[in-house]
């Protein structure tokens, strides 16, 4: 059984939250600043059993007829969001801990947007893996012995 849809979409949703989130805060006075940041550590740890289990799954991808490109391309944004996730949110959080009066609000919103971008296109290439070629069901393709 493959794994890995079950975990990359709690990430992808979490990741679009904390944007979404970060972006209204200041409009609805109960939100508070840090609740966005706190839905982007959890995504971007989320995101380690996704790039675990999208590697496994990567064998059984591997084998179909003309899905090299978009798997390699799928794998390695996959690869960038998870170091990237884990990276800014240890640097979010020490800007929180180191300077906790200043808000850093526009690179919060650059950072968050950037990683929103990257999952949803990485979300696509996974997508047309799954309606091209027949990644991860049960569809009969042609595959390399």
């Amino acid at each position: 059984m493959d794994l890995h849809p079950f975990f990359i979409h709690f990430p992808i949703s979490l990741f679009l939250l904390a944007l979404i989130i970060e972006l209204i805060h200041k409009k609805i006075d109960w939100i508070h600043s840090n609740i966005s940041l706190f839905i982007f550590v959890i995504a971007s740890f989320f995101s380690i059993p996704s790039a675990y289990t999208g590697n496994s799954a990567e064998y059984a991808a591997g084998k179909i007829i003309g899905i090299q490109h978009l798997l390699e391309a799928h794998e390695s944004i996959g690869t960038l969001i998870t170091i990237s996730g884990i990276f800014f949110s240890f640097l979010l959080i020490f800007f929180k801990l180191k300077y906790p009066v200043k808000s850093f609000s526009l690179l919060r919103k650059a950072i968050f947007t950037l990683m929103t971008l990257m999952v949803l296109y990485t979300g696509y290439l996974g997508g047309e893996m799954v309606q091209k070629f027949g990644a991860g069901t049960n569809v009969k393709v042609e595959v390399n012995n």
